[in-house]
């Protein structure tokens, strides 16, 4: 990967995702009654993408945010331009490698090391 770029020449254009119907909600846990489905769909690109200009995936080498949910394998959707507070998991370069963890446990005070903001995960189960 290039160190001085992350961000692609080329972002995802907007009306290329899918669109999906919604069923309705279900509970994790014990079942509840079907009366709660509704109609309609969820568009995956307006679910997902909030600024689909600047957006990019990396898909996730290593254990480190597995306590946030972000396993082996899964891949992180990053908005470019997003700024990024202390909290965030971010893309950051730091010497001359780039790593996806928290702002703040990366110790980094100058945003220009930053390549992006996580803002979803997309896992694969089979």
């Amino acid at each position: 990967m290039n160190t001085n770029l992350l961000v692609p020449q080329k972002f995802i254009e907007q009306g290329n995702l899918l669109h999906l119907p919604m069923l309705g909600l279900i509970k994790a846990g014990y079942p509840i009654a079907d009366e709660q489905y509704g109609a309609g769909g969820v568009s995956l690109e307006h679910f997902l993408l909030q600024n689909s200009d600047n957006t990019y995936l990396l898909k996730v080498q290593g254990d480190s945010l597995v306590h946030e949910g972000i396993k082996r394998g899964d891949l992180v959707i990053l908005d470019a331009k997003r700024t990024p507070k202390e909290d965030d998991i971010v893309a950051a370069c730091i010497d001359d490698k780039w790593t996806v963890n928290y702002l703040k446990s990366l110790g980094l005070t100058d945003n220009n090391n930053i390549g992006g903001v996580v803002v979803s995960v997309i896992r694969k189960y089979y």
